[in-house]
Formats: structure tokens, sequence, C-alpha cells
């Protein structure tokens, strides 16, 4: 009997009530507090939730924030590098336009890009001048040459007179296809001058060439002959061209 007693002195307030005895006041009450419960509840949980989402949205910001500050920072040093390529072509280029001015290699210090853009640009008229100098002098050489290899086919006649009516003219001709219209056109302006010729020969010298004589005869006086004889020197010359 002791230990029942005991156990009913512990026996609290929220003992179970049977629901006989429970009165209409006491349900309001009781189902009031489970819904301020239920209410407290869904109100914790939905702070929950909404904590969650804010931590995730957070996350997800910093990510896109981490991601867009990587791919500028991946552009910058492309750029970077591009644009150390780029400077180190332009000196090249620099370096090479200065070994081809004549006094670079003299010069001990460092030129800088507009020291050298300003030497080449006074360097181009000198380089202008010299390259029309030896335009010329190379002009003169292949003349020379062409002098030299091929003499001129302009004919040389000897005048010899050996009478006062009576001369003889010698020269020589290239052996050529056009030689036989020479001569002939030769005597025919002799034929048209109203002269005789007396005697005519001809004498290889060489493979190329060969030399005439005409002994020709006039019948001018004297005086009249010998300015004559002259002025057929120039005659023949222009018909043998």
């Amino acid at each position: 009997m002791e230990e029942w007693s005991h156990l009913d002195s512990l026996w609290s307030v929220d003992e179970v009530i049977p629901e006989s005895e429970v009165g209409p006041a006491q349900i309001d009450s009781r189902a009031g507090e489970a819904s301020a419960s239920a209410s407290a509840s869904a109100t914790q949980q939905e702070a929950v939730a909404r904590n969650k989402f804010k931590t995730r949205s957070a996350r997800k910001n910093s990510s896109n924030v981490i991601e867009i500050a990587e791919e500028e920072g991946v552009k910058k040093l492309d750029h970077n590098a591009k644009e150390r390529i780029r400077r180190m072509k332009l000196n090249a280029s620099y370096l090479a336009l200065q070994a081809l001015l004549p006094d670079s290699r003299r010069s001990k210090k460092k030129w800088s890009a507009p020291a050298i853009v300003d030497r080449v640009v006074a360097y181009i008229p000198e380089l202008e001048n010299e390259i029309e100098s030896l335009r010329g002098k190379k002009e003169n050489v292949q003349l020379q040459r062409a002098k030299e290899n091929h003499p001129s086919t302009n004919p040389t006649i000897s005048l010899n007179q050996v009478d006062q009516q009576e001369a003889v003219f010698q020269f020589c001709l290239e052996r050529q296809e056009q030689e036989e219209s020479q001569l002939t056109h030769l005597l025919e302006g002799l034929e048209s001058e109203g002269v005789s010729i007396k005697s005519t020969s001809a004498l290889d010298v060489s493979d190329t060439r060969i030399c005439f004589h005409l002994h020709i005869q006039t019948n001018d006086t004297a005086s009249e002959a010998a300015n004559y004889f002259e002025e057929l020197q120039d005659k023949l010359i222009s018909w043998l061209r």
C-alpha cells in the first residue's frame, strides 16, 4: 500500500483524465494548443526551408562569380600573351630594318624605334641616287661591250687618188645576207653619177669580212675631180648602209 501511495504522490497535473471526465472547455483548450503548436512547427519549417534556399542561392551566386572571375582572368592572360608576341615581332622587324642601314654595325648603342625609322627615311633617297648612278654605269659598260663584240657595220672607205681624173676606193664589208644588195645599190649609184669603173677586185681578209677595190675614172677636170672624189666617198658610204 505504501508503494501505491508513493506513486500517487508522484502523479502530476498532466495525469490522463478519462474522456468521460473531460469537459468542453478542456477540449477547446487542447485543440487550440495543438493548432498553435502545428502553426509554430510549420513556421519553423518554412524558415528552415527559406534559409536553405538562401544558402543554396548564395552558394550558386558565389560559384557564378568565381567562374566569371576565372574566365576574365583567362582572357586577360591570353590578351597579355598575344600582346607580348606582337611586341616581340615588332621589335624583331625593327632590328631587321636596322641591320639594312650602312652605319648600324658601327654604332654600339641601341637604337630606338623612332631613330631607326628616321634613319631609314633619310637613307632611302641616298639609296635611290646610288641605284641611279649604278644603272648609268651598267648601261655604259653594256654599250662598251656591245661595241667590242659587234663592231660598227658602217663601212669605212679609203680614197687614193692615183691620177687627176682617176681614184681607187677601198672598203670592207661584213659577210651577211644583204652583202650582194649593198654592192648592187653601190653600182647603181655609180652608174647614176656617170662615172666609169675601170676595174674591181675583192679580197677575203677573214671568214667574216671581205674587202673591195674600185678603180674609178671621171671626166671632170683635175680641179673638179679632186673635190668630186671626196663627195663621191661620202656617197659610197651612204649607198653601202
